[in-house]
Protein backbone atom coordinates (compact mmCIF):
# COMPACT_ATOMS: atom_id res chain seq x y z
CA UNK A 1 0.00 0.00 0.00
CA UNK A 2 1.20 3.50 -0.89
CA UNK A 3 0.00 6.73 0.76
CA UNK A 4 -1.20 9.26 -1.82
CA UNK A 5 -1.13 12.85 -0.64
CA UNK A 6 -2.41 16.12 -2.09
CA UNK A 7 -0.02 18.80 -3.28
CA UNK A 8 -3.05 21.09 -3.29
CA UNK A 9 -5.58 22.46 -0.86
CA UNK A 10 -9.21 23.43 -0.59
CA UNK A 11 -10.84 26.85 -0.59
CA UNK A 12 -14.01 27.22 1.48
CA UNK A 13 -16.33 30.20 1.27
CA UNK A 14 -17.40 30.87 4.84
CA UNK A 15 -20.90 31.78 5.96
CA UNK A 16 -21.56 35.56 6.08
CA UNK A 17 -21.38 35.69 9.90
CA UNK A 18 -17.78 34.41 9.90
CA UNK A 19 -15.18 36.94 11.02
CA UNK A 20 -11.66 37.02 9.64
CA UNK A 21 -10.13 36.10 13.02
CA UNK A 22 -12.50 33.15 13.70
CA UNK A 23 -10.55 29.90 14.00
CA UNK A 24 -12.95 27.95 11.82
CA UNK A 25 -15.50 29.07 9.31
CA UNK A 26 -18.94 27.59 9.03
CA UNK A 27 -19.97 26.34 5.62
CA UNK A 28 -23.37 25.40 4.37
CA UNK A 29 -24.19 21.68 4.63
CA UNK A 30 -23.62 19.74 1.45
CA UNK A 31 -24.87 16.18 1.25
CA UNK A 32 -22.86 13.71 -0.79
CA UNK A 33 -23.95 10.10 -0.75
CA UNK A 34 -25.90 10.74 2.44
CA UNK A 35 -23.04 12.34 4.37
CA UNK A 36 -22.22 16.01 4.94
CA UNK A 37 -19.11 16.48 2.80
CA UNK A 38 -16.75 19.46 2.81
CA UNK A 39 -15.08 18.41 -0.47
CA UNK A 40 -18.34 19.06 -2.33
CA UNK A 41 -18.64 22.62 -1.04
CA UNK A 42 -14.94 23.52 -1.35
CA UNK A 43 -12.84 24.09 -4.41
CA UNK A 44 -9.46 22.52 -5.11
CA UNK A 45 -6.55 25.00 -5.31
CA UNK A 46 -3.03 24.10 -6.48
CA UNK A 47 -0.25 24.49 -3.91
CA UNK A 48 1.50 27.04 -6.15
CA UNK A 49 -1.66 29.21 -6.08
CA UNK A 50 -1.92 28.92 -2.30
CA UNK A 51 1.68 30.19 -2.06
CA UNK A 52 0.72 33.18 -4.25
CA UNK A 53 -2.34 33.92 -2.08
CA UNK A 54 -0.23 33.81 1.08
CA UNK A 55 2.36 36.16 -0.46
CA UNK A 56 -0.33 38.64 -1.53
CA UNK A 57 -2.34 38.61 1.71
CA UNK A 58 0.19 37.75 4.45
CA UNK A 59 -2.46 35.84 6.45
CA UNK A 60 -2.04 34.46 9.95
CA UNK A 61 -1.07 30.84 9.26
CA UNK A 62 -2.61 28.41 11.76
CA UNK A 63 -2.07 24.69 12.31
CA UNK A 64 -4.73 22.16 13.20
CA UNK A 65 -3.27 19.48 15.49
CA UNK A 66 -6.00 16.95 14.73
CA UNK A 67 -5.68 17.14 10.94
CA UNK A 68 -1.94 17.90 11.11
CA UNK A 69 -2.55 20.55 8.47
CA UNK A 70 -2.07 24.31 8.09
CA UNK A 71 -4.88 26.69 7.21
CA UNK A 72 -5.56 30.42 6.98
CA UNK A 73 -8.39 32.84 6.32
CA UNK A 74 -8.51 35.86 4.00
CA UNK A 75 -11.18 38.17 2.60
CA UNK A 76 -11.98 37.51 -1.05
CA UNK A 77 -14.86 37.69 -3.45
CA UNK A 78 -17.23 34.76 -3.04
CA UNK A 79 -18.08 32.81 -6.17
CA UNK A 80 -21.43 31.68 -4.76
CA UNK A 81 -22.62 35.17 -3.72
CA UNK A 82 -22.12 36.94 -7.05
CA UNK A 83 -18.83 38.48 -6.07
CA UNK A 84 -19.60 39.68 -2.54
CA UNK A 85 -16.47 39.97 -0.44
CA UNK A 86 -16.38 37.59 2.52
CA UNK A 87 -14.13 35.36 4.56
CA UNK A 88 -12.56 32.44 2.73
CA UNK A 89 -10.58 29.71 4.46
CA UNK A 90 -7.83 27.64 2.82
CA UNK A 91 -6.80 24.21 4.10
CA UNK A 92 -3.75 22.52 2.56
CA UNK A 93 -0.62 20.52 3.17
CA UNK A 94 2.87 22.00 3.12
CA UNK A 95 6.33 20.42 3.58
CA UNK A 96 5.98 20.40 7.37
CA UNK A 97 2.55 18.72 7.45
CA UNK A 98 3.50 16.30 4.69
CA UNK A 99 6.64 15.28 6.59
CA UNK A 100 4.41 14.24 9.51
CA UNK A 101 2.24 12.16 7.17
CA UNK A 102 5.25 10.62 5.41
CA UNK A 103 6.79 9.58 8.76
CA UNK A 104 3.45 8.07 9.76
CA UNK A 105 3.38 6.07 6.51
CA UNK A 106 6.88 4.73 7.18
CA UNK A 107 6.04 3.83 10.79
CA UNK A 108 2.81 2.12 9.65
CA UNK A 109 4.80 -0.06 7.28
CA UNK A 110 3.45 1.36 4.03
CA UNK A 111 5.57 0.71 0.97
CA UNK A 112 5.70 4.27 -0.34
CA UNK A 113 4.31 7.79 -0.53
CA UNK A 114 3.63 10.21 -3.34
CA UNK A 115 1.47 13.06 -4.55
CA UNK A 116 -1.76 12.49 -6.44
CA UNK A 117 -0.49 14.84 -9.14
CA UNK A 118 2.80 16.59 -9.86
CA UNK A 119 1.46 19.69 -11.65
CA UNK A 120 0.61 21.76 -8.57
CA UNK A 121 4.11 23.20 -8.04
CA UNK A 122 5.85 26.02 -9.92
CA UNK A 123 9.60 25.35 -9.84
CA UNK A 124 10.30 28.41 -12.03
CA UNK A 125 8.48 31.10 -9.99
CA UNK A 126 8.65 29.30 -6.64
CA UNK A 127 11.89 27.29 -6.65
CA UNK A 128 12.39 27.21 -2.87
CA UNK A 129 8.83 26.10 -2.16
CA UNK A 130 8.99 23.44 -4.88
CA UNK A 131 12.31 22.09 -3.58
CA UNK A 132 10.87 21.96 -0.05
CA UNK A 133 7.88 19.91 -1.20
CA UNK A 134 10.18 17.40 -2.92
CA UNK A 135 12.60 17.36 0.02
CA UNK A 136 9.75 16.51 2.41
CA UNK A 137 9.59 13.09 0.73
CA UNK A 138 12.89 12.30 2.46
CA UNK A 139 10.93 11.99 5.73
CA UNK A 140 9.65 8.65 4.51
CA UNK A 141 13.16 7.26 4.11
CA UNK A 142 14.84 8.58 7.28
Amino acid sequence: IVLGVPWYGYRYECSPETKLNDRFCSIKPFAFRGVNCSDGIGREVAYKNIIDIMRQNRPHLQFDEYMKAPFFSVKEQHDADRGKVGVVQYWFDNPQSLSIKYRFAREAGLLGVGPFTFGHLDPIKQPAESRAMWAALDSFFQ
